[in-house]
């Protein structure tokens, strides 16, 4: 069959695979290889939008498994979870720095309890008496109990920086008084 190919139909022959080569290489391949990660991702998208569903399904089976167990799942925890969010919540709003969070440092007296949160952030007085004002409003997390405002040195800039302890307190009462 070769042999029968004159130098010209040789030349065309190779030339013609040449071409269907790199038109393999530039064009069809990289279509191919698009179409492939776009048919990855979309079938990543059908498995997200059924996330949510699959969370809440499995936080409920959690919940009645824990309390199968009976886990204990104490009031306070969820009380310093709402007021660490809280507090996270506004110091991004406000522009605050979230320096330390502290507690439930707990009290007891015969039949309550009292617990208290502290967080400690830094940032322009202003923005940290709106966070001040706005922990107030919010009484899911407790009372507003203290304010403590204090001036630091940061030795690397020498510059001055302002700090609150802010404290957050709540009544409770206990559950094995007769």
């Amino acid at each position: 069959m070769f042999k029968k190919l004159t130098d010209k139909k040789w030349f065309f022959t190779v030339a013609l695979l040449i071409g269907l080569w790199l038109c393999w290489q530039l064009a069809i391949k990289k279509t191919y290889l698009v179409w492939a990660e776009c048919r990855t991702l979309q079938l990543q998208m059908s498995q997200a939008k059924t996330l949510p569903s699959t969370i809440d399904s499995l936080r409920k089976l959690m919940a009645k498994a824990d309390h199968q167990i009976g886990a204990n799942t104490s009031p306070s925890s969820n009380r310093r979870e709402q007021a660490f969010a809280i507090a996270g919540q506004l110091c991004a709003q406000y522009h605050l720095k979230l320096c330390n969070v502290e507690g439930p440092f707990l009290n007891r007296n015969n039949d309550m309890t009292l617990y208290t949160n502290t967080f400690t952030v830094e940032g322009d007085f202003k923005n940290i008496l709106l966070t001040v004002q706005q922990i107030e409003k919010k009484k899911e997390a407790g009372t507003m109990a203290s304010l403590r405002y204090y001036v630091k040195e940061n030795l690397l800039t020498h510059e001055r920086n302002l700090y609150a302890d802010i404290y957050i307190q709540y009544l409770q009462k206990n559950l094995n008084t007769k």
